[in-house]
């Protein structure tokens, strides 16, 4: 049977059906599942292995959450473990990088491959929802942020469940929490972590992030609220919706918390952006100034100031 899906041709095998995989000559039990294959390479009939191979690859790497998708990662482990090597070396090389969200994306999904696998499996649970966490802190991310806090929640949630006696997940849990606005959810996280953690200073600090919390009678509004805005202001910027972007950053700027609590020299460079292009040079120049407080290295800002000072002197 055959169907198609996003460049993809579905293939399903005969019930029982062996494939011969090249090069090592065994014989591979394909699974009675829809089998996806590169529709580019595909030219019908019985597919040969590494066309197989590399196509059940890839498109796990796209779609790690697609139907069938355990019994394709256990083909992979069973006929074409290669792939899952490349996969584990690109997840060790991105992690000792700071990359950009496309990065962390790709690192996810093997993450995720890798979880199909082995479903017990509570550090790579608790890996794939740093990963999450990770990329909703992302300033291009912010947008989208929300959605990837809850994925990092899932993740870190089922971490800890299969884990209770690791304290890793928690810090991050409590911490999204905060910024969707559930504070009683992160004070639970937190009281559950002091439980757990030894250490006499780090029980304290404890305490103290629940006391903080804890004292908030009526919080003004939720992090990730102002971090969706900042993702709209973005959005206006590349839309050419200059003023009311510069509306929003400059709101977010007066009342200060995101600023404040998330000190990025990436808040500073979009609002130095938006001034830019409204004819604020002498606001620009701050913001940008303000930049290279934070990150001495932003080229962003140091082209907009060099824009400024080539268009005033």
């Amino acid at each position: 049977m055959i169907s198609e899906y996003s460049g993809y041709v579905l293939w399903r095998p005969q019930p029982g059906q062996l494939l011969e995989v090249a090069h090592s000559g065994r014989m591979l039990s394909l699974p009675d599942i829809p089998i996806p294959l590169e529709k580019a390479g595909y030219c019908g009939g019985v597919p040969d292995s590494d066309l197989l191979g590399r196509s059940v690859s890839a498109y796990l790497r796209q779609f790690p959450d697609a139907p069938g998708a355990e019994a394709l990662a256990q083909l992979l482990r069973e006929g074409f473990p290669h792939f899952l090597s490349d996969m584990a070396s690109q997840i060790v090389m991105i992690s000792g990088k700071d990359v950009d969200p496309p990065y962390l994306k790709r690192k996810i999904n093997y993450l995720r491959i890798f979880a199909l696998l082995e479903p017990q499996n509570a550090s790579l649970r608790c890996q794939i929802g740093l990963g999450y966490f990770e990329l909703g802190s992302s300033f291009t991310e912010f947008a989208d942020s929300r959605r990837h806090f809850q994925s990092a929640l899932g993740y870190l949630a089922s971490s800890c469940e299969l884990n209770e006696a690791s304290t890793e997940p928690l810090p991050y849990m409590a911490l999204i929490h905060s910024y969707l606005g559930d504070f009683p959810s992160a004070v639970r996280c937190y009281r559950k972590l002091h439980a757990l953690v030894q250490h006499p200073a780090t029980g304290q600090s404890i305490l103290e992030k629940i006391a903080e919390l804890e004292s908030v009678v009526s919080p003004d509004g939720a992090m990730i609220l102002e971090m969706e805005e900042v993702g709209e202001a973005m959005s206006c910027y590349s839309c050419g919706h200059y003023q009311e972007g510069l509306s929003i950053m400059e709101r977010l700027e007066e009342q200060g918390t995101i600023f404040h609590s998330l000190p990025s020299p990436d808040l500073h460079v979009m609002l130095g952006l938006l001034r830019e292009k409204t004819h604020d040079l002498s606001g620009a120049m701050k913001s940008y100034l303000e930049a290279l407080e934070l990150d001495k290295d932003s080229e962003v800002a140091a082209e907009g100031i060099e824009r400024i000072h080539n268009e005033v002197y």
